[in-house]
């Protein structure tokens, strides 16, 4: 469906669900990628990914990425502090969010580029 945009004709759009391959295959054709780009992941995606060769304009984020509270860890998590009478969702779930939602915007402020764009 992104790939009919005729809006897009302009840009490579590299991502999950988009493009075949592996987490590394599509990093690898980001960063190799020439002209406008656009990459599309889920927030588990970018935990510890490294962008280096493309200049990083805009990062997106339609909400803040809670993890899924099935995930094992987390369900431990929210387990044992239910156990304890602490509200997993003010002590765990939220500043998890919040810290990945710093890390994702520091792509963009971290990158080189000249431009900013921070809405």
């Amino acid at each position: 469906m992104l790939n009919e945009s005729f809006m897009l004709d302009d840009y490579t759009i590299i991502g999950q669900g988009v493009t075949n391959g592996s987490q590394s295959k599509l990093i690898k054709l980001f960063n190799q990628a020439v002209g406008p780009t656009i990459f599309i992941g889920t927030v588990s995606f970018f935990h510890s990914v490294n962008f280096i060769s493309n200049e990083i304009d805009a990062v997106v984020l339609p909400k803040l990425p809670f993890v899924s509270p099935e995930e094992p860890l987390t369900a431990a998590t929210i387990e044992a502090m239910d156990q304890t009478n602490m509200d997993p969702f003010q002590y765990y779930t939220l500043p998890e969010a919040v810290l990945t939602f710093k890390q994702m915007f520091n792509l963009l402020l971290s990158n080189n580029s000249k431009k900013r764009c921070i809405d």
